[in-house]
């Protein structure tokens, strides 16, 4: 079976949020988002433009068939749960921070993708 932490995991609303993480992405907002999966920036330094960018596709992140479960789960804890790097690392069973920072930007380069 499947534990219900991991279904909850799946199952989030806007609710969940407050308003002020909803805001259009600006261009700064985009390069930075874009350097991040490009592996010029650190998660860290643009953590707000990728809050920003999955919260507007939350509902492709949902549905879009070219991210896999993985790295849909692995963008629920990082970005929305804010969840620390070690969480994140250990629920998934990731091997080390770089190889999830590494899953981390191809996800949000697959969310992007299909704009």
């Amino acid at each position: 079976g499947v534990s219900p932490n991991h279904l909850a995991a799946n199952h989030f609303s806007f609710n969940d949020l407050s308003s002020n993480d909803l805001g259009l992405l600006d261009d700064q907002d985009c390069l930075d988002v874009e350097a991040f999966t490009r592996g010029h920036r650190n998660y860290e330094t643009c953590l707000l433009p990728l809050r920003k960018k999955v919260l507007l596709n939350m509902d492709r992140l949902n549905a879009c068939s070219n991210v896999t479960v993985l790295e849909r789960d692995l963008i629920v804890k990082k970005i929305i749960q804010k969840l620390s790097w070690q969480e994140v690392i250990n629920s998934l069973a990731l091997n080390g921070k770089k190889n999830a920072q590494n899953l981390l930007r191809q996800a949000v380069e697959k969310l992007g993708a299909e704009v």
